[in-house]
C-alpha cells in the first residue's frame, strides 16, 4: 500500500518535511483513478487538510467500497512516530458516524503520544 492512498500513510506524511515527502512520492506509482492525481500539488493541499483537521482520509483510496481514516501519534520530540487507523465499509464510515469516530480515535493517539 501505498503512502498517498492510505489513511494512515497521509497522516504519516502530513507531519513529515516537505523534501522527505517529495522524496517518497517520487518512487509511486499513480495509477487509481480514485486517488489524488498527481505527486505534486495537489498532495501536498491535502496534507495541510488533514494537519488542520488533525485527521487523514481514505475515501475508497486504497480499497473500493472501504473508508478509512487515520490519525498521528507523535514522539516526545513532538516529531511523528506513527499513525492509528480505522477502516470500515463506506456505509459503516459516513458523514453521520465519522465525527464520533475520529474524535474516539484522536484521544486513542493521543493517549499513546502521552505514553
Amino acid at each position: 500500500m501505498c503512502v498517498h492512498t492510505t489513511s494512515v500513510g497521509k497522516a504519516l506524511a502530513a507531519y513529515l518535511p516537505t523534501p522527505r515527502v517529495q522524496k517518497i512520492l517520487d518512487t509511486l506509482a499513480w495509477k487509481n483513478a480514485r486517488r489524488i492525481a498527481s505527486p505534486h500539488g495537489c498532495i501536498f493541499k491535502e496534507l495541510e487538510r488533514i494537519r488542520d483537521q488533525g485527521y487523514a482520509l481514505d475515501n475508497e483510496e486504497n480499497s473500493l467500497g472501504a473508508r478509512c481514516f487515520g490519525v498521528p501519534i507523535f514522539n516526545q520530540s513532538d516529531e511523528v512516530e506513527a499513525s492509528l487507523g480505522v477502516s470500515g465499509t463506506v456505509g459503516q464510515v459516513n458523514p453521520r458516524t465519522l465525527p464520533q469516530l475520529v474524535d474516539d480515535l484522536k484521544d486513542a493517539a493521543w493517549r499513546i503520544s502521552a505514553t
